[in-house]
Parts: C-alpha cells; sequence; structure tokens
C-alpha cells in the first residue's frame, strides 16, 4: 500500500534532513531549546500543555527547558488569571531578536550545506518541498 511506502520514506529521510541539512547548525543550543523559543514566538501567551503536546514532551522536560529559557530572558512565565494552575508562555524582545539571528544562521549553514548540489537538483528540491508543504497543510 502507498501510506505504508510513504511511512518507509520518511522514516529513512528524517534522519537525513538532520545529517545533511543541519550538519552544524546547533552548536549552542539543542534543536529543542531553538523550537520552543520558537513556538512561543509564533504561539504567545498559549499553556504549557499546549507546547508539551505540539514538541511531544513530558511536562517535567519542557519546565526544564522553558527555566533555561526564561533564566536567559528569551521568554516569561504568567499564571492565567481565571485557573492560576494553567501557565501561559511569551515571548521577551530579545527572544524575539535571538530567533531572527538564530533562523538567519540555520537558513546560512542549511544553504552551505546544499552548495554539493547543481542549479537542476536545487530547483528540483525547491519544488518538491513545495508540494510536500502544500500537502502537509492538508493535514
Amino acid at each position: 500500500m502507498r501510506r505504508e511506502e510513504i511511512g518507509e520514506y520518511i522514516l529513512n529521510i528524517l534522519p537525513m534532513f538532520h545529517r545533511k541539512l543541519f550538519k552544524g547548525v546547533f552548536k549552542k543550543e539543542s534543536m529543542r531549546h531553538i523550537q520552543l523559543v520558537s513556538m512561543v514566538n509564533k504561539n504567545d501567551g498559549k499553556p504549557m500543555k499546549f507546547y508539551c503536546k505540539n514538541l511531544m514532551i513530558s511536562k517535567p522536560n519542557l519546565s526544564k527547558m522553558v527555566n533555561k529559557a526564561i533564566e536567559e530572558g528569551l521568554i516569561e512565565r504568567e499564571n492565567d488569571e481565571k485557573d492560576r494552575r494553567i501557565i501561559k508562555l511569551f515571548i521577551t524582545e530579545k527572544g524575539k531578536e535571538i530567533i531572527e539571528i538564530r533562523k538567519q544562521d540555520i537558513k546560512k549553514a542549511i544553504s552551505n550545506n546544499l552548495k554539493g548540489l547543481n542549479d537542476d537538483d536545487i530547483i528540483k528540491l525547491q519544488k518538491n518541498f513545495e508540494e510536500i508543504q502544500v500537502i502537509f497543510d492538508k493535514l
């Protein structure tokens, strides 16, 4: 069945992304740390439960990451006004700046890692990523 074949492709391709495209990208901090701050930037004010679900990590692990990001001044934590048990995360100005800098660093590193491809391969890769994004948006 085609869906099973796609599953096999995904299982093979995802590790290649990390090895080939993200090689040398995440030196200073973990990919999860950047994902958290980036996700808070895009979803400012959401509760911690939201980030646990979307990052697929436990609340204790998220709490450690959040504490580190708070210490670095990248995000802030606030209790919900109606339900004090709910903790919401907010991006700081420093967090916004760091995310933009890291985004540029990541793009530059990925571009560098793609230097071995010729122009035809880059065009094919771009078209395929555009198609994948359209398809994934339907999920």
